[in-house]
């Protein structure tokens, strides 16, 4: 089912009708939940983990998920409340620490807490190959600590474990062009628009572009802006 999580609605679907013969089953009302958040349905999936607590109120996966989705209704006094429980109900799970880091971080009154960063610590270290964790840690030593070696670490780390974390990437060529590392940066674009496609690398070529003619790449320049005017997302 969870291969479905790509396609949203089409996860959905499949819990509806699961649910048509198993109607109380509550992994398959959590699933629903989730693929609802992921479908951007957040009211149903606030309504649907509601439900599930309800029944059970020390359903940690149920609090968690209910914190994620008032997290993205932008209910941040709500969301950190129930994230919190869920991290109580059940410390050992790295998802629900991740999760109660980005409720903070999302808010302006918690963002420079140093419990912010250690949310997003513990997750890495009950799980170790979560990209977007380090992300995060990269961006609080980033733009909290002013710590660029350590967020360019963090930010190394998190594109090792996914590659196709656009986001993570184009933070770390930051921090290249940071230290002075043009020739890092330009390696890091050429290694993205290798082989990540041209839609999705759009950042990717627009930066290359820009960079090799800092540099002096005059006809390489030319090449990467037209690939990235060709690749804008939206276009086509």
């Amino acid at each position: 089912l969870r291969t479905g999580y790509n396609q949203p609605q089409r996860a959905v679907g499949i819990c509806r009708d699961l649910l048509k013969s198993h109607a109380d089953d509550g992994e398959v009302l959590l699933l629903l939940a989730e693929a609802l958040l992921l479908s951007g349905h957040e009211r149903d999936s606030v309504e649907m983990c509601e439900r599930l607590l309800r029944e059970n109120r020390e359903d940690h996966a149920a609090m968690s998920l209910l914190g994620l989705a008032e997290l993205a209704e932008e209910h941040w006094m709500e969301a950190e409340t129930d994230l919190r429980q869920a991290v109580d109900l059940c410390p050992d799970k790295a998802i629900y620490h991740f999760r109660l880091g980005q409720a903070l971080w999302s808010s302006s009154k918690h963002r420079s807490d140093r419990e912010t960063l250690q949310c997003f610590m513990q997750a890495a270290k009950l799980d170790p190959f979560h990209a977007r964790t380090f992300f995060h840690i990269g961006q609080y030593y980033h733009e909290i600590m002013k710590d660029i070696s350590n967020a360019q670490r963090c930010f190394e780390k998190a594109v090792e474990l996914d590659g196709s974390d656009g986001e993570a990437a184009a933070a770390l060529g930051g921090c290249l062009l940071a230290h002075g590392d043009q020739v890092g940066a330009l390696a890091l674009y050429r290694k993205i628009t290798m082989t990540i496609p041209p839609k999705q690398a759009h950042w990717a070529w627009l930066r290359m572009g820009l960079l090799q003619i800092r540099c002096g790449e005059a006809a390489e320049a030319i090449s990467s802006l037209q690939t990235a005017l060709r690749s804008k997302p939206g276009d086509g």
